[in-house]
């Protein structure tokens, strides 16, 4: 008998581990960045800056950000860059989201999935863009990266920001991807349930004892 009851203790604390789940907030650093020039080249990837002013060298910007460890419900997901170096106030600019591999490519900087559009202030300044939907379309197809594409909206003439890049050596500010989410909560049954199942193990206990005598 008490070999049952063990195995019901067992099961039911199982079963209630099962039901938990830790909502948590992670705030990533990007694992690759780097400015391209319209010709494919990379201007350096361990530069402090992002230069992205729409011209032939400085072209466009792209980031990547490791999701290992994000699941299930994205609550929230925050996309945050600095302006700190040269800034042409004025100028629109664009935010377009891809499906990164941590393997930074002159591809990356051409997608057309427009997430934000903004118009820069004045320098030294930041700018958060809530990409929840493209964040959990990410993680429910198993993406590893998530990547986002920062240019000029009009190209052309010299017109963007230098914006801090992962190294953050300019300002102390590095870009970021702030993640709220929460594994999939698995149903726990209820205490009815769970009484019914114990009186069903108490009485196969009981059977088995009973045929031993």
């Amino acid at each position: 008998m008490k070999r049952f009851t063990s195995l019901l203790c067992v099961l039911v604390m199982s079963v209630f581990a099962t039901g938990r789940a830790n909502a948590g907030v992670l705030s990533i650093a990007a694992t690759e960045d780097v400015t391209w020039g319209m010709d494919g080249s990379m201007f350096s990837i361990t530069d402090g800056y992002l230069r992205t002013f729409g011209t032939s060298f400085y072209y466009r910007s792209a980031l990547e950000f490791d999701l290992a460890g994000v699941d299930g419900v994205i609550n929230d997901a925050d996309f945050f860059i600095y302006s700190h170096g040269s800034n042409i106030s004025g100028t629109v600019m664009q935010v377009h989201g891809y499906s990164g591999n941590g393997t930074m490519e002159f591809a990356d900087v051409t997608v057309d999935n427009l997430l934000a559009e903004f118009t820069l202030g004045g320098p030294l300044m930041g700018y958060s863009f809530n990409v929840t939907p493209f964040v959990q379309g990410l993680v429910d197809n198993a993406v590893t990266h998530a990547g986002f594409m920062i240019r000029s909206k009009f190209e052309g003439p010299f017109a963007g920001a230098d914006f801090t890049s992962s190294e953050g050596q300019f300002g102390g500010i590095s870009p970021s991807l702030t993640i709220d989410s929460a594994p999939v909560v698995q149903p726990v049954p209820e205490p009815s349930s769970l009484a019914i199942f114990g009186i069903v193990l108490a009485g196969a206990g009981l059977v088995r004892r009973r045929r031993n005598v």
